[in-house]
């Protein structure tokens, strides 16, 4: 029964994230005929019904989630949110002060006692309907937010085939980051007038805050359909093709915009930078040079100039266009860095340690340590590193370097975080987790054709192949393999730390209690490769390696692991070259550079990666 109850709840959650409002409740309304007191079903579906303004029907289920698990503050917070809206007050504030004996509310006893106190000011419906829709849109216009919604309500529960009264309470829930209500209070009012385009251009809004990126695609271009001048929404399905990867499409949305509104800034820099995606250099180098026209002190626009200008291999120009940006704002960290980069792929090290170390504010990523390593500055370099130890830092970008530094002059550092990561490899394979792994990997692939992918993707080591969005988490919102494969991957992250429990390096003893998983897909194609590199967001990085190419010379397609890295390599450096099989994963620490050696073979390499990220860790 358990069993059954949890596959239903991971359903009834996807659909309810995807916005299938209709058949989550459905789920958890199948989850209460097993269990009624489950109370995660019940506070879901109170969820959907305050979604749906039935804050009455919404009621019992908060109510019984709250006695199901009495310790969980946010069932607390639900049930009072539930009575101040059915102005219940009375009620709201005894569980008010129930909650705050049980030291369950928190920074929130202010802002719940607030609620109440405004319940109590708040406007009644006065009047002709046209008197209060006039109400509504002043306190509206005014700012007057709370009130809006009070009133908002009240017209639309009185006259509920009133489309304004839904429009505008779909704008002050979405103000108060309640998007899924107002995501249903807009569909109403289409319901009402499917013919406003402005409260199609507000629906997409709101999918795109949920991260439902081709449902706000058809909302935007519905709203164009009915206003085809409406700039904003042009822009906004640019924003929202851009991020699902179809550059050309929004290219083109992007020069609807500056034909509407020649005169915006933005406008041109948003163009500048999908043609700067898409490789049309000297174009994007005009929508930058139009945008910096419009507005003189666009730093954001200097520096992608900068950037374009680098990869045209005009470099004065691109460090005269950082020096601007820096100018214009000193402490500009992304300017900062581009500069730093240009100065030290130039060899002028002692300009390129000036960026560095401004850039150090923004976190040690150990450009300081390259740039000095380059200079010859050995001295320092282990000064700079013995601080860094002496702070208990944990940083994964200095840990790659001090692990390379150690072996290539043959001196241990003080940095303890993983000096060592080739002790920390560790290699598994799913079949010792799944009967039938061949089907399961099959399955899994099927998947992931659904998943939208870029290529080769700006800022990322992907060459010559599609690599997951970015933002994209494969166990955010997972497919029913990807939530096996998360549970595989959880069993050999705590096998992993077992094993290494003992070391004394900080990667094991301040290993995160808590973390999340975020995972990516990758397809190379031929001759693809991935760049060395390390992922400095993580702590343990893997790949699972779902499709494998032929080996047509010798190592193709294998992975490698090694110290050096562009900027910085030594001939005393260990490196292991593996060659991959279907099924086989690998955990590695973050730190630890790896590459994929280009292949000629006409298959597709077909991997998941994935980092553990700390959200609190030990020690």
């Amino acid at each position: 029964m358990g069993l059954n109850v949890k596959d239903l709840m991971q359903a009834g959650d996807l659909a309810y994230r995807k916005g299938q409002l209709s058949e989550a409740e459905s789920i958890y309304k199948a989850v209460l005929k097993v269990d009624p007191s489950h109370a995660a079903a019940n506070h879901s579906l109170g969820t959907i019904l305050m979604g749906l303004n039935q804050a009455s029907k919404a009621l019992p289920y908060f109510k019984t989630a709250l006695e199901s698990e009495p310790r969980n503050s946010t069932h607390w917070l639900n049930y009072i949110e539930v009575l101040i809206q059915l102005n219940r007050l009375a009620a709201a504030r005894n569980v008010l002060a129930e909650g705050k004996k049980r030291r369950l509310v928190g920074e929130n006893l202010k802002v719940y006692e607030s609620k109440i106190a405004a319940q109590n000011r708040m406007p009644s419906l006065e009047g002709s309907l046209e008197e209060n829709q006039q109400r509504l849109f002043e306190a509206y216009r005014n700012g007057e937010y709370e009130s809006a919604k009070a009133l908002a309500n009240l017209v639309v529960s009185k006259y509920p085939d009133n489309q304004f009264g839904w429009k505008v309470l779909g704008a002050v829930l979405r103000r108060s980051d309640r998007n899924y209500e107002a995501e249903q209070a807009y569909k109403k009012a289409l319901e009402l007038s499917p013919h406003d385009a402005e409260t199609h251009y507000n629906l997409g809004n709101t999918l795109r805050e949920l991260g439902r990126l081709e449902e706000a695609s058809l909302s935007f271009n519905q709203a164009i359909m009915l206003k085809g001048e409406f700039a904003d929404a042009h822009n906004n399905l640019g924003n929202t093709l851009k991020d699902l990867g179809r550059l050309e499409d929004a290219e083109l949305c992007y020069l609807q915009v500056v034909e509407l509104t020649p005169d915006i800034a933005e406008c041109h820099y948003n163009l500048g930078l999908v043609r700067q995606q898409l490789k049309k250099l000297n174009q994007a180098v005009a929508s930058y040079r139009k945008a910096i026209s419009l507005k003189p002190n666009y730093t954001e626009a200097f520096n992608n100039l900068g950037l374009v200008y680098k990869e045209l291999g005009r470099l004065d120009d691109a460090e005269a266009s950082y020096s601007r940006a820096i100018s214009l704002r000193p402490h500009f960290q992304r300017a900062l860095m581009n500069r730093w980069r240009l100065y030290f792929d130039k060899g002028e090290y002692t300009a390129a340690l000036i960026d560095a170390d401004a850039c150090i504010n923004e976190g040690p990523r150990e450009r300081d340590l390259r740039t000095l390593y380059a200079l010859g500055r050995n001295e320092e370099i282990e000064k700079r590193i013995n601080s860094l130890a002496e702070k208990g830092s944990d940083n994964v970008s200095v840990a790659a370097f001090a692990a390379f530094y150690s072996y290539a002059e043959n001196k241990r550092t003080s940095y303890n975080f993983c000096p060592n990561p080739f002790d920390f490899l560790a290699f598994a394979n799913l079949n010792t987790h799944i009967t039938n792994s061949v089907n399961f990997i099959n399955g899994l692939m099927n998947e992931l054709k659904e998943l939208k992918t870029s290529w080769e993707p700006r800022g990322k080591s992907t060459i010559n192949g599609f690599q997951s969005l970015e933002g994209t988490n494969l166990f955010e919102d997972p497919t029913p393999k990807l939530i096996r494969l998360k549970s595989v991957i959880i069993a050999e992250l705590k096998r992993y730390y077992r094993k290494h429990s003992q070391r004394s390096c900080s990667y094991i003893k301040n290993w995160p209690s808590d973390y999340n998983l975020y995972g990516w897909q990758v397809t190379l194609k031929k001759q693809g490769y991935q760049k060395a590199h390390i992922h400095p967001g993580g702590w343990l990085s893997g790949v699972i390696y779902l499709k494998v190419v032929a080996a047509l010379e010798k190592n193709e397609g294998a992975i490698e692991f090694s110290l050096d890295c562009p900027d910085y390599s030594s001939p005393n450096s260990p490196s292991i070259t593996h060659v991959p099989k279907v099924g086989e994963m690998i955990f590695f620490p973050s730190s630890l550079h790896h590459r994929t050696i280009p292949f000629s073979s006409e298959e597709d390499r077909i991997i998941i990666s994935f980092d553990l990220m700390p959200k609190v860790c030990k020690g």
